[in-house]
């Protein structure tokens, strides 16, 4: 019984060493760490695309950053070819960019939005906006009065 006691005895008093050494390096290491000099920031070479980063937590009721959606039309005969999309769907608050390539001279209309686009046969011409009205919008070649399609700008979350 004796030779129990003493053991526990020396396994308390080694356990309570070990408590006061950690907590003692626990403390020293907190203490030096506010000393520390902050970190140099990286350099980033003129040529590198910067690094993806997480992004920041919204606050409760901030709006998201508005995306840019950008859309290229290509019309032959003035009709859409097939890879064209003709529903362009956005949502409210989005850029826009409409980018268009005809094989004729015509004009691009956006009703809705009143916008118009000239278009010169084989040479791209683009139409930049913000999706500012919620609702279907169709567009169409003016002088050949045919819709081409629609622009559906869907409401911003809330």
């Amino acid at each position: 019984d004796r030779r129990a006691v003493g053991c526990m005895k020396a396994v308390l008093v080694a356990v309570a060493v070990l408590a006061v050494v950690l907590g003692a390096a626990y403390w020293l290491g907190a203490q030096s760490d506010g000393a520390k000099a902050p970190p140099a920031p990286p350099t980033v070479a003129r040529d590198t695309p910067p690094a993806a980063t997480e992004p920041a937590a919204a606050e409760p009721n901030a709006r998201p950053e508005p995306s840019v959606q950008a859309f290229d039309v290509r019309l032959q005969g003035g009709l859409p070819t097939p890879e064209s999309p003709t529903t362009l769907r956005v949502t409210q608050g989005d850029a826009v960019r409409i980018t268009v390539l005809a094989d004729q001279a015509d004009e691009l209309h956006l009703h809705g939005y009143d916008l118009h686009l000239d278009l010169q046969a084989g040479q791209a011409a683009s139409l930049a906006f913000t999706a500012e009205h919620a609702g279907r919008f169709e567009y169409e070649l003016h002088h050949s009065h045919r819709v081409i399609g629609a622009l559906e700008v869907y409401p911003a979350s809330r």
